[in-house]
């Protein structure tokens, strides 16, 4: 009697209880995976291909590394958190954890900076162009060619013409050691770049995360696309879905226009604004595009207020700079009114501002570099601080003896 007075009684199971009881599973296997795994290095090593493809391949259409967000990125962790939240419903003990997507999309995005519009698709043609195009005219043969060692650009004209002219395949020994020495040496220089990346974002992680805070703004949407098990998941929010039709919809509707110039458009153009300033000294703003694109609006919620609020006010106040340069007559100075050099000069002061804020926790650094100060933890780094120092040294030195 007393047994029975004591236990429970039996619940019928709910679909309330049902959900409360997967969540708790997926929250579990979800903090079990925390970090990156085999599989998730194997699934982003695999996906690295086809996305160095999908970027050289959008030459004129696109450039999806020009943008901090890559797109190309954004899709690939979008289609496999998808199928993910099918495993996880389906076979939660075999889905991926938060951890591992965020990995996947570490390797894409690193990979697709080193494969992007500024690098590798810039460094590749130039390796050959000095001497592919040397012509008598220009007379580089005579200038510069004997100061170009052999190992920093490919000479031979047999593979030159085979670069430039095609008609034949790459995959053939003869061209891949003709390329092989070059591309190792400027693989090697690629490779101390991003390990002196690393060890500055070593010597700075603790300042800037643990410190000052800082909030990353880019790195939220991925986060939030794979948070697995979570009630604000992403996919799962019904306003994001709405906001992903509204913006598809319109860029459906802009690219049949493109192909079908027939059905109307809807914003997605560039209106220029000269033709309204026709008259001295306001035809001196010069191109001024005005735009609604679906996109950038999304973006710029991740951008703090006082950023964008810059980036709108010093894009006009350099407008105004022209407008008032021609008005005093100083419009024909070459390059006027050295937007390059004041965007430098901000990236400097900028520069000089972080050391200034990061001076404390840097001879923090430097103690437990020179006295090894055991109060100056550095157990949750990568690296320990005298690594991250002497590899800064050590990449530092080869990339300016490189060049």
């Amino acid at each position: 009697m007393r047994s029975e007075l004591t236990s429970e009684p039996h619940r019928e199971p709910t679909p309330q209880n049902s959900r409360n009881v997967q969540q708790s599973q997926v929250s579990r296997f979800n903090s079990a995976k925390l970090g990156a795994s085999w599989r998730a290095i194997l699934l982003g090593t695999v996906l690295i291909v086809p996305n160095m493809y999908w970027i050289l391949d959008s030459v004129g259409q696109g450039y999806p590394t020009t943008i901090s967000l890559y797109f190309n990125v954004i899709f690939c962790v979008f289609a496999i958190t998808g199928v993910n939240l099918f495993i996880v419903r389906v076979a939660p003990r075999i889905a991926m954890g938060q951890g591992e997507l965020l990995t996947v999309y570490v390797m894409l995005a690193i990979a697709s900076s080193l494969a992007g519009h500024d690098v590798l698709r810039v460094l590749i043609p130039m390796i050959p162009y000095a001497f592919w195009y040397a012509t008598p005219e220009n007379d580089w043969a005579d200038l510069f060619h004997r100061y170009i060692p052999d190992w920093m650009a490919v000479k031979d004209p047999t593979f030159l013409t085979e670069y430039y002219r095609g008609e034949t395949t790459f995959y053939q020994w003869e061209t891949v050691q003709g390329w092989l020495t070059t591309t190792g040496v400027w693989g090697g220089f690629l490779c101390a770049m991003v390990f002196l990346m690393v060890c500055i974002n070593t010597l700075v992680r603790k300042q800037w995360t643990e410190r000052e805070k800082l909030s990353y703004p880019i790195i939220q949407l991925p986060l939030e696309l794979t948070s697995i098990g979570s009630r604000s998941n992403l996919l799962t929010n019904k306003m994001m879905w709405l906001g992903f039709g509204i913006a598809g919809a319109i860029d459906i509707l802009n690219g049949l226009h493109h192909l079908y110039p027939t059905v109307p458009s809807l914003g997605g153009r560039l209106y220029d604004l000269r033709p309204f300033f026709t008259q001295k000294p306001w035809s001196a703003i010069g191109w001024m595009p005005i735009a609604v694109f679906p996109f950038a609006v999304g973006m710029a919620f991740f951008i703090p207020l006082d950023l964008s609020f810059s980036c709108w006010f010093f894009y006009l106040f350099w407008k105004v700079e022209r407008v008032f340069g021609d008005a005093l007559g100083v419009r024909g100075m070459p390059n006027f009114p050295f937007t390059d050099e004041q965007s430098f000069g901000a990236y400097l002061g900028l520069f000089v501002i972080a050391i200034i804020a990061t001076r404390k926790h840097l001879a923090q650094v430097g103690r437990k570099l020179f006295r090894n100060d055991r109060s100056v933890d550095d157990s949750d780094e990568p690296m320990s601080y005298r690594v991250t120092v002497l590899g800064l040294i050590a990449s530092l030195s080869f990339l300016v003896g490189f060049c």
